[in-house]
């Protein structure tokens, strides 16, 4: 099975530099031009299957990528959640926790802030791919945020750093057993 990963457009948290975790925030004028940049790169696929993440971002980007498409929504899809930080700046982040705030935001885990940490992201993640693994389906289209797109990199044993990852990115993996493996992006 082909997992087509697709990064939601730009939204206005991106735009203004916010943290926006699980809020419902909309794409930008921009970010609509990259779910139609998307969607062109998607052109032709046929997919068995196309989910979203339940974020209105993700949504968003999945209408205007797919026009005519209603896809699922998979709260396993979602960001990761940075709690009460949703809707700051990282200077207000600082004023607010200081260094704590530096060193947790480091290794991506918001538990101090009532949000998630990386390994409940990761673990969100591996469990969306076990179940796609148990369908019968050979093209899947899954709308997403970065942070969930790292997260399959890491788990087909890839460094996310390694890719860049703008809004609407679209990154093809190939699922076999349970096993995510990475082959392109488009």
């Amino acid at each position: 099975m082909l997992l087509y990963m697709i990064r939601h457009g730009e939204s206005t948290a991106n735009e203004k530099k916010l943290h926006a975790g699980w809020a419902q925030i909309p794409l930008t004028i921009k970010g609509i031009e990259d779910a139609k940049t998307a969607g062109e790169h998607l052109k032709g696929i046929s997919f068995d299957k196309v989910y979203s993440s339940d974020l209105l971002r993700a949504l968003q980007t999945a209408e205007f990528a797919l026009p005519g498409i209603i896809a699922e929504k998979c709260e396993l899809l979602r960001e990761i959640s940075v709690g009460t930080l949703s809707g700051k700046s990282a200077e207000e982040c600082f004023r607010l926790y200081g260094e704590q705030y530096v060193n947790d935001k480091a290794v991506h885990d918001f538990t101090f802030c009532n949000g998630e940490n990386h390994s409940m992201h990761l673990a969100r993640v591996k469990t969306f791919v076990e179940i796609l693994s148990k369908q019968p389906f050979e093209n899947v289209a899954a709308f997403c945020h970065e942070g969930t797109i790292k997260c399959a990199l890491e788990l087909a044993k890839i460094d996310p750093k390694s890719i860049e990852l703008k809004n609407g990115s679209v990154l093809v993996f190939e699922i076999k057993n349970t096993e995510l493996n990475y082959k392109s992006k488009l």
